[in-house]
């Protein structure tokens, strides 16, 4: 199974970027693993930054808080992922379908 060869397994990483003040990455997790990760880096807004990610199949959502403008949510299995960011200012950006 490719999940089980490290030597085998792809990261692909793909830039989204999905408005002005938001860029995200998706790198792609290895089949049959949860080694996924989603990176964002808001620009021109202020910190701190809360978020949200919801795995669209399952419904789990993860939450968190950054004081970085550049931060990696990271352990996540292939699926489709819905992310809101809250910065310091209170400005709500989404991004829906981030596909991993």
């Amino acid at each position: 199974m490719i999940a089980n060869n490290p030597s085998e397994c792809s990261s692909i990483e793909e830039v989204l970027e999905v408005c002005r003040n938001v860029v995200v990455a998706a790198n792609h997790p290895c089949i049959g693993t949860a080694n996924g990760s989603i990176q964002v880096q808001l620009i021109d807004t202020p910190a701190p930054f809360t978020y949200q990610l919801v795995d669209q199949a399952s419904g789990q959502v993860i939450t968190g808080t950054s004081a970085d403008f550049l931060f990696l949510i990271e352990g996540l299995p292939e699926g489709i992922y819905d992310l809101t960011v809250i910065d310091g200012g209170g400005a709500m950006y989404s991004i829906t379908d981030i596909n991993l």
